[in-house]
Formats: C-alpha cells, structure tokens, sequence
C-alpha cells in the first residue's frame, strides 16, 4: 500500500481537521484563550508518522492540515511549533519536497519511538489523539502510552 492512500485515510484527516482546527480556535481566540486556564505555550503538533505530504483527491495529507492550522494560529500571535516524524528515508524525502517551510515547523527522518515529549509545567495544556491507519500501525514512544490516551477522558481534563 502507497503512504496515505488506505480507505481510511479521509476519515483519520478529517478528525485531524476537526479537532485540531477546535484547538487552534480556541488558542488562536484572545477572549477564548483568556477563559482557559491552562496555556498552550508552545502549542506543540507533532504527526509521529508524517508520511510523504501527498494530498490526495479526496483529502489534504495530515502535514498540510497540520501546517494549515498552526500558520493560522501564528498569524493570530499563538505561539506555535510542529514536529513531523517519518523513518522511511525515500518517504522523509518526498516529505520535504512537500512541505511548506516554517520557522516553527521542524522536520525529522527517525523512528517515532525515539521522540520523548517535552516537560511540561503545570498551568501548560496538554493531549492527543492517536490516529492510526490500523491498530497495527499504532506508534508508541518512551513518553506516550496509547494506554493511556485510551483509558482517559479529556473532557475531564476541560
């Protein structure tokens, strides 16, 4: 199978779209962000596994909905930053060719599992959403646990 083209891949960019154009919205809204006691300082994206930047007919690639949202919370005075992963070297390289070039956006050709989150203080906010052409394709690193992700409620969290 080519990077990015399962049946499921407009689905997993769509909830990419959504939930991190909510977030962003959110952040990137001085009156919004000011009601939220947690901050996003940076707010941090990272796509564990980026794959090639190819859009498809049907969707954009998840770098692109990344670099999208995040360019937009920029201009708004967010303080951002993005980190795509890909450990395939010929798919890394299709990566950078596809990739809009960003002070704030960081590429890296490694395994994901190597990634360690960064600290975080208490009054940051924090979360994520694994999503994964299949179960399979899951990736955890030393610093997340899917298990977690799966066993938590963020609304609690809000």
């Amino acid at each position: 199978m080519t990077v990015g083209k399962s049946s499921r891949t407009p689905l997993k960019h769509w909830i990419l779209n959504s939930e991190l154009g909510r977030l962003v919205g959110v952040f990137g809204n001085p009156i919004a962000a000011s009601k939220v006691p947690a901050k996003a300082s940076p707010f941090l994206v990272v796509d564990l596994c980026a794959g090639d930047g190819v859009a498809t007919e049907d969707c954009e690639s998840s770098p692109a909905i990344i670099t999208k949202h995040l360019k937009w919370a920029a201009s708004r005075g967010v303080d951002v930053g993005g980190l795509l992963i890909e450990k395939d070297a010929n798919t890394f390289s299709h990566l950078q060719g596809n990739t809009e070039c960003h002070e704030w956006l960081t590429l890296i050709h490694g395994d994901a599992r190597d990634w360690v989150p960064p600290d975080m203080t208490e009054k940051q906010a924090g979360g994520g959403f694994p999503i994964m052409a299949s179960v399979s394709d899951h990736c955890e690193t030393r610093g997340i646990n899917l298990q977690r992700f799966r066993n938590h409620s963020f609304k609690e969290t809000l």
